[in-house]
């Protein structure tokens, strides 16, 4: 009698919970930045609650070679984060190709269900800029470079503890593990879906003008650059922090003729706190920006990336952080525009 496929993929459930446990603890150590994912219990109520949709790769003996991970983390339903891939770093590489190609072709399927059943309008993927693997696989799957988070995650965490090949295949000169030092970056890629997205209409400031309009070449979303209108009364925002990531984010929802005052006030804030990295989200819409963005920019933050969806709408977002802080970055190994992105903001 013949064998059945050496691996298939499955929802994760209590059989296989602690498998995706171990192989976060196998790839990261505890390093890892969202540690619920140590927790099979966690892993299933997060899985239960929409928070978290899991895979599983399982093999014929019952071990679990490899795990995706979709979350959505933004504050809109209608962004979905593929969290992780991950592969079991002891496989040969003819068992990792196959685990990974699996893997691959689940996302696939799952993309177009969430695009066509739940609303989702797109895909974002952060990925540590050293990982040649992932950010190749993003293209091939017609993501989009949209931005580059500089110095997103403490450089204790995120650790590969027993690195997956091809991960570890640095540029000549470039520093891996605890020689490593400072905070990690992130280039972000975007895949929106373009039949999902409805015209986006939005004024852009004029220090990033030709940079937001490169990125939307590339979305290829529906989208009118249309004259500012002046601000009016007051704006409103948010701030959150992620003691995680020892990074702040102000959000602000609605721009208004105080907006440049605020975000300097919250600047200023966090400044006098242990916060590394502050990031501001601005909304791209008809209300005029440059006053927010010229303050912020005289103030150090630099550009960060654009989203074509956030809670509402596209967004615009900043960063400051001491280019200090960052871990060198192997720049051969970035897509152009993430490159140059990073070195306008270094």
């Amino acid at each position: 009698m013949s064998e059945g496929p050496r691996f298939r993929i499955e929802s994760v459930s209590e059989q296989t919970a602690a498998a995706v446990a171990d192989l976060f603890y196998k790839v990261f150590g505890y390093t890892y930045t969202y540690t619920d994912l140590y927790d099979p219990a966690e892993i299933l109520a997060r899985e239960r609650d929409g928070s978290y949709t899991v895979f599983v790769c399982t093999g014929r003996d019952g071990s679990v070679p490899g795990v995706l991970q979709l979350t959505y983390s933004l504050p809109s339903p209608r962004i979905l984060e593929i969290g992780e891939i991950l592969v079991d770093p002891e496989l040969d590489a003819s068992e990792s190709g196959q685990v990974l190609k699996l893997m691959v072709h689940r996302l696939s399927h799952e993309l177009r269900h969430v695009a066509d059943n739940k609303g989702v309008r797109t895909i974002l993927s952060l990925e540590v800029t050293e990982h040649r693997l992932t950010q190749r696989l993003s293209l091939e799957m017609g993501f989009m470079t949209g931005g580059i988070f500089l110095g997103y995650t403490p450089g204790w965490q995120r650790q590969l503890r027993a690195t997956p090949r091809e991960r570890d295949r640095a540029p000549a000169g470039f520093r891996t593990g605890p020689a490593a030092d400072g905070r990690r970056s992130m280039v972000i890629s975007v895949r929106p879906f373009r039949s999902k997205t409805p015209l986006q209409k939005f004024s852009v400031p004029t220090r990033f003008e030709d940079v937001i309009r490169e990125i939307y070449v590339d979305y290829r979303l529906h989208h009118e650059i249309v004259p500012a209108t002046r601000a009016v009364g007051s704006g409103t925002l948010t701030t959150e922090i992620d003691f995680r990531r020892e990074r702040a984010i102000v959000e602000v929802q609605r721009v208004g003729k105080d907006t440049p005052d605020a975000v300097l006030r919250q600047l200023r804030h966090f400044n006098l706190g242990f916060i590394d990295l502050v990031q501001f989200v601005l909304p791209l819409s008809a209300v005029d920006l440059e006053p927010a963005v010229e303050a912020l920019t005289t103030a150090g933050a630099k550009f960060a990336a654009v989203l074509p969806d956030y809670r509402d709408g596209p967004v615009l977002v900043m960063q400051i952080i001491d280019p200090a802080l960052v871990a060198p970055l192997p720049q051969d190994v970035l897509s152009p525009r993430a490159a140059r992105i990073a070195a306008g903001a270094m």
